[in-house]
């Protein structure tokens, strides 16, 4: 009897690890946003973060399909398209490749990518040379403005030192990194660590997208993230809509597997879709 109770609670634990780590979800989310131009009305965005090495298919062709399903007009990524313990960045390219450039794509600096420039220079100047072959704007410290039908808006994308990341430091100043914000446009900012939104809204984001805590590595019903890949206990933000002072923050799971584990938090990719209304987040 004992033999088979224990059979089942591990087939049962390693279901639930594959569920946690493959069963990829489309998360929607409408934003009604009182600072967005008329133009941008509708506009859709896809927001991935956090692929890591992860494949869905062999080449990514899977992902590649959900993707077109979603008619984006955007496809955002706030770091972690490579895998520092695979010292790599292939997945991401793979899904590029299925793509086609159908999309405009623009990227941000997570610590994953921090890493693999750090311990495989080589594979990293690679990797960055094929984004930008593939057209995909890498918005290191940097923005760009985005323009529909002769209105803008101005992206940025942070990229914060590892220091930050796994010596506990802190962001003190967005300035310190993007300089002033440009008054003249609505910013939208491409942040992988969520935990400053303090800071991403006293700069002036009007809207944040995030990733790196993948939910929770550990995430319960009702409680959510119980610990997260900073080593932290309930992290504050985990994952969906937050918002402070007239900025939005959303924080996707990820869409790639979290190691050392993932238990609970199923990766997802989440499509937003804009619109010039006032009034809160419609979630």
């Amino acid at each position: 009897m004992w033999v088979w109770i224990v059979a089942l609670v591990i087939i049962a634990g390693l279901l639930l690890w594959w569920i946690s780590n493959r069963w990829l979800c489309v998360s929607r989310r409408d934003l009604s946003l009182d600072w967005l131009p008329p133009a941008w009305d509708g506009v859709r965005i896809l927001h991935l973060s956090d692929l890591h090495s992860s494949r869905y298919g062999k080449h990514n062709e899977k992902l590649a399909a959900r993707i077109r399903e979603l008619h984006p007009d955007f496809i955002l990524a706030p770091g972690d398209l490579c895998d520092r313990f695979a010292k790599r960045g292939d997945a991401f390219l793979d899904l590029l490749e299925q793509l086609k450039g159908e999309f405009p794509i623009y990227a941000s600096i997570g610590n994953h990518e921090l890493r693999v420039e750090q311990n495989a220079p080589e594979n990293y100047r690679i990797f960055r040379e094929t984004l930008s072959q593939k057209s995909v704007t890498v918005l290191d410290n940097t923005s760009v403005l985005l323009e529909r039908q002769g209105q803008c808006l101005r992206l940025y994308g942070i990229n914060q030192p590892l220091s930050i990341y796994y010596q506990h430091g802190t962001l003190q100043q967005v300035e310190d990194y993007l300089g002033e914000r440009d008054p003249a446009y609505p910013a939208l900012l491409l942040a992988h660590d969520p935990r400053w939104m303090e800071q991403y809204a006293d700069w002036g984001a009007s809207l944040v997208l995030a990733g790196h805590i993948h939910g929770g590595m550990l995430r319960l019903p009702l409680i959510g993230g119980v610990y997260s890949p900073d080593k932290t206990f309930f992290p504050q933000y985990d994952a969906g809509v937050f918002t402070k002072d007239g900025c939005i923050m959303v924080v996707s799971r990820g869409a790639g597997d979290s190691r050392p584990f993932r238990i609970g938090s199923l990766p997802e990719i989440v499509l937003l879709t804009l619109h010039t209304k006032r009034g809160d987040v419609d979630v």
